[in-house]
């Protein structure tokens, strides 16, 4: 009798095998469309993404050590490294703000292990994350850098070096 116990655990152990090892984890892929806030449109969430690997490969220049990245992406949403994009400065800070949030380890990881940075902006932006997947900038005016002060022009970086003190 202990026998056919024995026999019967033994075959209920092996008939669950096959079913623990099929059913190995996936890695999820995420959908842009649902870690990106409804605050934040595609185009300023893509923006964000082009900006914030364009500005690491600018700033890091090759540099690929963990402590280098981590080091500039303390920083990576400082509005000021922003005025080139699509969006003003601080419309830019909220993007990247989100796009970090969703995918800051993902960044991470593209940075510390990027063959090169040929490239990068597509494979990462449009291909792995796809969060500039149909996203269509031919609509969107390019952000232009000067602010009208006491109806006068005025570039951006020359307001902020007036005004540095007083903000």
């Amino acid at each position: 009798m202990k026998f056919i116990y024995k026999l019967l655990l033994i075959l209920i152990i092996f008939s669950y095998i096959p079913f623990i090892f099929s059913k190995k984890r996936k890695k999820k892929e995420k959908n842009p469309n649902d870690l990106r806030p409804t605050s934040v449109s595609k185009e300023l969430f893509c923006d964000a993404c082009q900006a914030i690997i364009q500005e690491a490969i600018k700033r890091l220049r090759g540099l690929k050590k963990e402590s280098d990245v981590l080091n500039y992406l303390t920083k990576v949403c400082d509005p000021e490294r922003y005025n080139i994009y699509h969006f003003p400065p601080p419309q830019m800070r909220e993007g990247c703000e989100a796009f970090y949030g969703a995918y800051g380890d993902e960044v991470e990881k593209v940075l510390i292990n990027r063959d090169d940075d040929v490239d990068l902006v597509k494979k990462f932006c449009y291909e792995e994350t796809k969060v500039c997947e149909g996203v269509d900038f031919k609509n969107l005016n390019m952000f232009d850098d000067t602010i009208t002060v006491d109806g006068e022009p005025m570039k951006m970086d020359e307001f902020n070096k007036k005004n540095k003190g007083d903000l």
